[in-house]
Parts: C-alpha cells; sequence; structure tokens
C-alpha cells in the first residue's frame, strides 16, 4: 500500500512540517493505523445425490456365498452391509463444490429404506463410516476390490441405525451420525478443489457376525430418487 500526501501547489513560500523519515529515525518513522470490522463467515450448504449406476456398489469383504473382492455395480439396493457376505459399500460423490480451505461444520449421508424383511432389517447392527483419501476419487469399477482397494481416512464413524420401519422412509434412522471429520479430512488434502468428487465406504468391524441382517437401502439403480445424498 502507498499513500501519497501533497499540498497547496500555488503556495511556494518556504514552510512546511519536518517529520522523521526511516533514514533519520526508523523509530520514528511514519506509522499507518487502521481500524477495521471483519466481515462475518458466511455459511453455505451443498447436497450431493447418487445418480450414476457405477457410483454405488457393493464388493464382498468375507466371502460367505461369493467371492471375495467381488463387486457388484449394478444392485437394485444396497444392503448395509450385511447380505450372506460381510460387504463394503461405496458411495461416490460427484462435482462436491466445497472450496478448498473450508471449515466443515456439519455432515451426513441420508438413506432411503428400500424394503422391509422381518427378522433382518430390525436387527441390531454396528456399522462404519469411512471416507476414501483421495483428492479427487476415481470411479468404482467392476475390477475385484475397486472399493476397498483404497486408503482410508483417518476418521472413522461408527454408527448403529435403528430398525428399518417403512419402506420409502427417509429419516433419522437412515442418517448417519455426524461425519464433519472425514469430510474435513478428505477438503484438508492437496488436489481438493471444489468440484472434485469424494467417495464414502460403509462397512462393518464384526466382520464374524455373518448373519444376515442389515439395512437395505436405495440404490441409483433400484430408485435414482431415493438414492444416498451426502448432506
Amino acid at each position: 500500500m502507498i499513500i501519497v500526501t501533497t499540498g497547496d501547489t500555488t503556495d511556494v513560500a518556504d514552510k512546511n512540517r519536518e517529520m522523521e523519515s526511516a533514514d533519520g529515525d526508523v523509530n520514528g518513522a511514519a506509522v499507518l493505523h487502521v481500524v477495521y470490522e471483519e466481515p462475518a463467515p458466511v455459511e453455505s450448504s451443498v447436497s450431493v445425490q447418487i445418480v450414476f449406476s457405477e457410483d454405488d456398489a457393493e464388493e464382498i469383504r468375507i466371502p460367505v456365498e461369493g467371492v471375495r473382492g467381488e463387486v457388484d455395480l449394478t444392485s437394485s439396493d444396497l444392503e448395509l452391509v450385511f447380505d450372506h457376505d460381510p460387504s463394503w459399500v461405496g458411495l461416490r460423490f460427484r462435482e462436491v463444490l466445497i472450496p478448498k480451505g473450508a471449515t466443515i461444520t456439519e455432515a451426513n449421508v441420508q438413506f432411503t429404506v428400500d424394503a422391509i424383511v422381518e427378522g433382518t432389517t430390525d436387527q441390531a447392527i454396528k456399522l462404519e463410516v469411512w471416507g476414501a483419501l483421495e483428492a479427487n476419487a476415481p470411479e468404482i469399477t467392476a475390477d475385484p476390490f475397486s472399493v476397498s482397494n483404497r486408503t482410508f481416512t483417518d476418521s472413522m464413524v461408527p454408527w448403529e441405525p435403528g430398525p428399518s420401519v417403512a419402506e420409502g422412509d427417509a429419516g433419522e434412522n437412515e442418517r448417519t451420525p455426524d461425519i464433519t471429520g472425514i469430510i474435513q479430512e478428505i477438503v484438508d488434502l492437496d488436489g481438493w478443489a471444489s468440484g472434485n468428487n469424494m467417495m464414502l465406504i460403509v462397512t462393518t468391524g464384526d466382520t464374524l457376525d455373518t448373519a444376515d441382517k442389515n439395512r437395505e437401502m436405495e440404490s441409483a439403480d433400484g430408485d435414482v430418487n431415493g438414492a444416498p445424498v451426502l448432506h
């Protein structure tokens, strides 16, 4: 910043004010004082729904009936996360408009119930939500392990969803807990930019429990209007 002082150029008399300069006395040199008010932070929000078939997928984690690492991109629903075989469920959200440097204050994923199965979708389950530690998550493919073969975030959020009550429900029981830490870790990555893709993974730490109990949620293939939404 440069500030210039001048005066009445028509008066050429030898009169002035002689002030210190940095060369004469640096301690007495001119000092700029500014009083200002900081603008209030602007709070913004973004919601991104999965709309493409290949952006939600199930991968067999522990083979009971299937093959370990096998990926299903076209399931009509998303079993969280037991469907005979404990699974990884991958959720890729495209063009997430969160700017680099943003501070995340709240985040979750909203699911919608696809089906009610007595003795299955009403049983207690323990899930885990992770993020893929990728500044711009590449696509999920049908190649084996394309969901799990990624570096995961340090942040993990445990989730014990309540029982599914009715088909089409999209309430608290179908919503993850707050996943702020996961989203913050991703947007803090070098290379993150607004409009990049972001991936989350839902699985379980209770891999020894292979009982057929789950939450059956809508996928983009089953009902795109009920597919998972990142808020």
